[in-house]
């Protein structure tokens, strides 16, 4: 469901740009219950010039397939989005959707991204909700927030067979040596 809980405070008025700082407990939910898919888009208006996640707070996103996600719109392309250290996007996949190597989603949109927090700090954030065969890499795009799906690599027969070989090597060169 759609849901604005910011727990923090909306600066406004003349001379103040409009800025949203989500606090600590606070959620930004897009959400689309009653789209056929479940996903929706909260669009800010042109009023709106920058959000920032503080720590504590949760940008609620729903997936519904590759592709298919809640979006965060903004009208105001000079607007800024930005995630401090210890703020969450917490993915929910909906209608039993497992996601694969590869996928892609868009979480935001229309904002200026050069302008917005450096790509060191989305390190500082948490992604909940992936499966823990999965990696991803979360970066600002000139299309907006775009998160890919990768997958934490296994090591092959092969390189196990070798490292268990070494290992045996050096386990029987120690006993000689005793």
């Amino acid at each position: 469901p759609n849901q604005l809980n910011i727990n923090a405070s909306i600066r406004s008025g003349e001379g103040v740009n409009n800025t949203i700082a989500v606090g600590a407990g606070g959620v930004i939910a897009p959400g689309g219950v009653a789209t056929p898919d479940g996903v929706g888009t909260l669009t800010l208006g042109a009023n709106v010039n920058a959000i920032s996640f503080l720590a504590d707070s949760v940008f609620a996103v729903d997936i519904a397939g590759n592709g298919l996600s809640d979006t965060l719109a903004f009208t105001n392309n000079a607007a800024t989005l930005n995630f401090n250290a210890g703020a969450t996007i917490a993915l929910n996949f909906l209608n039993d959707y497992s996601p694969a190597e590869g996928d892609t989603w868009l979480f935001a949109t229309g904002f200026d991204f050069t302008a917005s927090a450096a790509l060191s700090d989305l390190t500082k954030l948490t992604i909940s909700g992936l499966d823990a065969d999965y990696d991803y890499l979360l970066d600002f795009t000139t299309s907006g927030l775009q998160l890919t799906l990768t997958t934490i690599p296994e090591p092959t027969s092969a390189t196990l067979l070798l490292l268990g070989g070494a290992l045996l090597a050096l386990t029987l060169r120690r006993q000689q040596q005793l």
